[in-house]
């Protein structure tokens, strides 16, 4: 499957978005409200939304307001399947 990328812009600093893709209390906000995630290389944070959606994906990478990398654990569609996070600055933005 070919790589795709997104670029946001947001108006909040690296840490405040490193805290949002990192810590359960961030993920839930925006993933999914049933998550369980700590921002440990090798920790398996898994996503639940009812009896339809239980992901599961591994930190494989993780650097302090720069950079989180996932790695899918599901035998599903998104088996093989790599999340990654980049952080940067934008001008007065941090680019995810």
């Amino acid at each position: 499957m070919p790589d795709i990328h997104h670029q946001v812009l947001i108006s909040a600093s690296k840490s405040a978005i490193f805290y949002a893709i990192t810590q359960q209390k961030g993920l839930s906000k925006w993933w999914m409200a049933d998550a369980t995630a700590k921002p440990e290389p090798g920790f398996v944070n898994e996503f639940k939304f009812g009896d339809m959606v239980h992901n599961k994906f591994r930190i494989t990478k993780l650097e302090e307001n720069k950079l989180v990398e996932w790695e899918c654990l599901n035998r599903d569609e998104w088996e093989g399947t790599f999340v990654r996070f980049e952080l940067s600055d934008k001008g007065k933005f941090t680019a995810l």
